[in-house]
């Protein structure tokens, strides 16, 4: 299980807030709840931004004030 959480470390954007902080990899042991939060976390991470990186900007930009 060790090499999987290192793996999506790797694949995971450093800059970006995600439940994977400095303080989360000291702690090795991790509830197997927590571990599929993050795995659901990395799935929306890589495919949410594809989608909205083209409705959200517009309607931001849209928007009358």
């Amino acid at each position: 299980m060790g090499t999987l959480t290192q793996a999506l470390q790797e694949t995971a954007v450093p800059p970006l807030p995600s439940p994977l902080s400095p303080s989360h990899k000291k702690t090795r042991r991790i509830s197997p709840s927590r571990f599929l939060h993050e795995i659901s976390y990395f799935q929306q991470a890589l495919l949410i931004p594809q989608q909205l990186h083209r409705p959200q900007p517009i309607h931001q930009r849209r928007s009358p004030r």
